[in-house]
Formats: structure tokens, sequence, C-alpha cells
């Protein structure tokens, strides 16, 4: 388990920063942490996010901004 993370509560959904603790050579330094579900509020996951991967995802949201979901008020104020 990372004891290694930027400061900040962990939540559903919000990305947060962990630093890698088994360093190997040539891999990150650090990754971007974000738990999520399915769906149906299940199969809940952490995935990690290397600096490159958000930069092509960001890329891909910029090119595709029909696809994108938008939030409401009520998400803002939940989360």
């Amino acid at each position: 388990m990372a004891n290694r993370i930027d400061k900040g509560p962990v939540k559903m959904g919000r990305m947060f920063r962990v630093w890698n603790e088994n360093r190997a050579f040539g891999s990150a330094e650090s990754y971007y942490a974000c738990w999520v579900e399915d769906e149906k509020g299940g199969n809940e996951r952490c995935i990690l996010f290397t600096e490159a991967e958000l930069k092509r995802a960001v890329d891909r949201a910029n090119k595709n901004r029909e696809d994108l979901t938008k939030l409401n008020i009520f998400n803002d104020l939940t989360s």
C-alpha cells in the first residue's frame, strides 16, 4: 500500500499523486492514482496513470469535446 501520497483526502474519482515506492530503472517517480467504480457503483478499484498517459487523455478529450460528460452544481456540492 502506498504510504507516500500528496496531502489531501483520498476520495472516489479524485486524482492524487502516489510516489513510486519500489522504483526500478526507467519507471516513473510518481503516478496519479484514482479510485473508480463501474456504472452500478460496484467493482471498485484503484487505477494508476503516468504524466504522459494523463496528457494523452487530455488531448483525446480536447479532440472529442462532444463526448465529454458534464457535472452539475449538485455534484460539486456533494463531492
